[in-house]
C-alpha cells in the first residue's frame, strides 16, 4: 500500500459510512480501531492488510479521529489472536465474499499461467494480478504463504506449457540440428567424468561476440548466421511470447555448460537451445549491420584521405611549373 496519501484520497477512501459507524458501537479502544482499518483496507483492495504496520500513519490518524479513539491505541491491536480472525470473518460477509477454498486452487492456478509475464513468481505486478482476479470472483485471498505456493505451482504451469508448445513447433530435422550444437567431441565417460580437455561445442561458437572490426570477422558472422538459420527454426515460433520468458530461457542456455543442457528433458532442451538460437539470429543479424557500416565508413574515410593526397600532389608540381 502506497505511504503518501493526499486529503481527498483520505476522505475518498477511508470515510466509514453511517451504517459502518453504527456497526462499531459496540466496539471500544483498540478494537474499535482495528476494526475500521481492517474494513475500509478490504473495500480498497479486496484483501485484509498482512502486517499492521503496512497500514501508513496518516490512514491511522484519519480513522482514530472518527472512530473517537486515540491513534496511539493502534500499536495494541492484536492482528493473529481469535478476535482478529473473527472480525475478518464478519467483514466478509457484510462485503458479500467468501474464503478462499481448496476447489478455487486450481481455477487460479490455470487463469494465472496464462498471465505469466516472468518466470520469477515474486514479481509484485504477479501478485496483484492474482487479487485482482480473486476480487472480481468476490473470493478472499489466500495468506501470504499459500498464495506464494500458487503463484509457483502458476509458473511451473506455464514454463511446461511453455517447452511444450515450443517443442511440438520444432521438425525432428531441426530438433537433430539443436542436439548437434552442443555435441563435443570428448563426452563424459560412465560415471559422468569430464575429460579435462573437451572439445569446444558448435553452441560455445555461436555464444563468442565478434571480433575488431574487419572483413575476416564479417566473414566469421556470416558464418555463425548461415549455420542458425540453417537450423530451420520456424518464423512464428515465438509469437506472441513475451520476450522476457524467451529471454530467460536463452540466458540459461548461455550459462549452461553442453553437458548440463544434454542431461534436460528434450522438451526443455530443445526449448533451451531455441530460445538462444532465435535471439543470437537476431543479435547477429544487428552485428553485421554494425560491421559493415563501420567498414563503410573506413573505405569512405580512406578514399578521401587518397582524394587529397592525390590533391596536394596536384598542387604541388602545378606550383613547380
Amino acid at each position: 500500500m502506497k505511504q503518501s496519501w493526499h486529503p481527498d484520497e483520505l476522505a475518498r477512501n477511508w470515510t466509514l459510512l453511517s451504517d459502518e459507524r453504527a456497526w462499531l458501537a459496540h466496539k471500544t479502544g483498540a478494537s474499535r480501531l482495528a476494526f475500521a482499518v481492517l474494513l475500509k483496507a478490504f473495500q480498497l483492495d479486496g484483501r485484509f492488510p498482512e502486517r499492521p504496520e503496512d497500514i501508513p500513519s496518516p490512514i491511522i490518524v484519519h480513522l482514530a479521529q472518527q472512530v473517537g479513539v486515540p491513534p496511539e491505541v493502534y500499536a495494541d491491536v492484536d492482528w493473529t489472536g481469535r478476535w482478529s480472525r473473527r472480525q475478518r470473518v464478519h467483514i466478509l460477509h457484510h462485503c458479500g465474499f467468501r474464503a478462499f477454498r481448496t476447489k478455487d486452487e486450481a481455477g487460479l492456478v490455470d487463469w494465472l499461467s496464462e498471465r505469466v509475464a516472468t518466470f520469477d513468481p515474486r514479481v509484485e505486478a504477479f501478485k496483484l494480478a492474482a487479487y485482482t482476479y480473486l476480487q472480481r470472483l468476490r473470493v478472499a485471498p489466500p495468506p501470504p504463504e499459500r498464495l506464494s505456493r500458487l503463484l509457483r505451482a502458476a509458473v511451473r504451469q506455464r514454463e511446461e506449457h511453455f517447452c511444450r508448445e515450443t517443442c511440438v513447433q520444432l521438425s525432428p530435422v531441426t530438433r537433430e540440428a539443436l542436439d548437434a550444437l552442443i555435441h563435443t567431441d570428448a563426452l563424459e565417460d560412465e560415471a559422468g567424468q569430464v575429460p579435462l580437455f573437451a572439445g569446444k561445442s558448435d553452441l560455445a561458437t555461436l555464444k563468442d561476440g565478434a571480433d575488431a572490426v574487419k572483413v575476416a570477422t564479417v566473414q566469421q558472422e556470416i558464418e555463425k548466421l548461415r549455420q542458425l538459420r540453417a537450423l530451420g527454426l520456424p518464423d512464428t515460433l515465438f509469437e506472441g511470447v513475451p520476450g522476457k520468458l524467451v529471454t530467460h530461457y536463452r540466458q540459461r542456455a548461455s550459462r549452461e555448460p553442453p553437458r548440463e543442457l544434454r542431461r534436460h528433458p528434450p522438451d526443455v532442451r530443445y526449448t533451451l537451445l531455441a530460445a538462444f538460437c532465435w535471439q543470437r539470429q537476431r543479435e547477429i543479424t544487428d552485428t553485421l549491420v554494425d560491421l559493415l557500416l563501420h567498414i563503410a565508413h573506413r573505405i569512405s574515410v580512406r578514399a578521401e584521405e587518397k582524394v587529397d593526397i592525390e590533391l596536394l600532389k596536384h598542387l604541388s608540381t602545378a606550383r613547380h611549373d
